[in-house]
C-alpha cells in the first residue's frame, strides 16, 4: 500500500469519525432534552398525585353522610332517580303517541 493510498484511507476514516462524533453530539443533546422533559413530566405527575391525595383526604374526612342530598319527605337519591326516570318515560311515551297520531 502506497503513501497516497494510506492518506486517502486515513482521510476517509477521519471523515467517518467526525461524522460519528457529530451524530453522537446530536444524540446527547436529544437525551438531555428528553431528560429535561422527563423531569418536567415527573414534577407534573407528583403535583397531580398531591392533588389526588388532598381530594382523597377531603372525601374521607367528609364521610358518606354528606355525599347524598337531603330531599323533602326523607327520600333517598335512588328514590328520586326512580321517580325522575318514570316521569321521563311518561313524557317520552306521550310525545311518541302524539307523533304517531300525527
Amino acid at each position: 500500500m502506497g503513501k497516497k493510498e494510506m492518506i486517502q484511507r486515513n482521510r476517509a476514516c477521519r471523515e467517518k469519525v467526525e461524522s460519528l462524533i457529530g451524530k453522537n453530539k446530536k444524540q446527547r443533546e436529544e437525551i438531555v432534552k428528553a431528560y429535561g422533559e422527563n423531569l418536567e413530566m415527573q414534577e407534573q405527575l407528583e403535583a397531580l398525585m398531591r392533588m389526588i391525595e388532598e381530594q382523597r383526604v377531603k372525601i374521607t374526612a367528609t364521610g358518606p353522610e354528606s355525599w347524598s342530598r337531603k330531599y323533602a319527605r326523607g327520600w333517598t337519591d335512588a328514590q328520586v332517580m326512580t321517580v325522575t326516570l318514570v316521569l321521563a318515560g311518561c313524557i317520552v311515551a306521550v310525545v311518541a303517541l302524539m307523533v304517531v297520531k300525527g
